[in-house]
């Protein structure tokens, strides 16, 4: 060579990791004259021992790894004084690396009993503004093993029907996932809860033999309920038309309670006590 010249600007920064592409440059390049381009990437702005070691790029590819920041310098040689090359334009292309999507569960809550049909409630966004698809699956077991509930669902709601399900605890799992948008990087997420499904409804038990009419025409009744999955939260009674009532329970929350009713006075005749 009689003649060699580097151009080195300052590193390009990305403002994230990212995946650099190509250096392309425009450029006059004269009989006996060269232009080679060569890269090296780190992720401080100022390049040190952290940074990779300058490589060539392949016909114009960046072999340098993923990082926030890239420098490149370009050689340009001249076997003849008279001739060198021009270089007017230079670009390099990069794909920042894909973010993953965050997402919540807001219903149902943790631990709670569900039954019948039940619309699953979701919060999810992209920092990259990627269009997310969400996979809804459950555990019967805290995760050694996974049923779908359904897949590819676009919207962060979803009808479930839990009838589907055996009664039972479950771990309800809801990915989130941006591989439509990224199928060659695609970031994957989760939210998830321990909940109960219970179609089974409670066990009530009326005593018969314990209905009785005092002189004031009250009626009292006893009995028991009773239920395997879920807490009693209400027992309530109502004679013929009347208003519905509730019946003090012998334990908060519990999955079992005893009954005792105690009618207001009634009037003379049949009547009939629902519980």
């Amino acid at each position: 060579d009689l003649g060699h010249g580097l151009v080195e600007p300052p590193p390009l920064d990305a403002e994230r990791p990212a995946r650099w592409g190509r250096v392309t440059y425009a450029c006059d390049t004269p009989e006996g004259t060269t232009v080679s381009a060569e890269t090296r990437s780190g992720d401080s702005p100022i390049p040190g021992d952290s940074w990779s070691q300058w490589v060539p790029t392949l016909d114009g590819t960046i072999v340098s790894p993923p990082a926030r920041y890239l420098q490149y310098r370009l050689a340009l040689r001249t076997g003849d004084p008279e001739v060198s090359p021009a270089l007017r334009q230079v670009a390099v292309s990069r794909r920042p690396k894909n973010r993953p999507p965050m997402i919540a569960i807001r219903v149902p809550e943790a631990g709670a009993r569900i039954s019948k049909d039940l619309t699953l409630k979701w919060q999810a966004r992209d920092p990259d503004k990627d269009k997310l698809t969400y996979d809804i699956e459950v555990s019967p077991d805290l995760g050694a093993s996974w049923e779908d509930v359904s897949k590819n669902v676009r919207e962060t709601k979803y009808e479930w029907d839990t009838s589907e399900q055996e009664d039972g605890r479950y771990l309800l799992r809801i990915k989130a996932s941006d591989r439509l948008s990224a199928p060659d990087d695609p970031e994957t997420v989760d939210a998830g809860e321990v909940i109960w499904v219970d179609n089974t409804p409670p066990v009530l038990l009326l005593f018969r033999s314990s209905l009785s009419v005092d002189a004031e025409r009250r009626a009292a009744l006893t009995g028991m309920a009773t239920d395997e999955l879920s807490p009693l939260r209400s027992v309530e009674y109502h004679v013929g038309e009347g208003e519905w009532e509730s019946v003090a329970l012998s334990a908060v929350e519990g999955s079992f309670t005893a009954i005792d009713i105690r009618t207001d006075p009634l009037d003379a005749g049949d009547h009939t006590l629902e519980v």
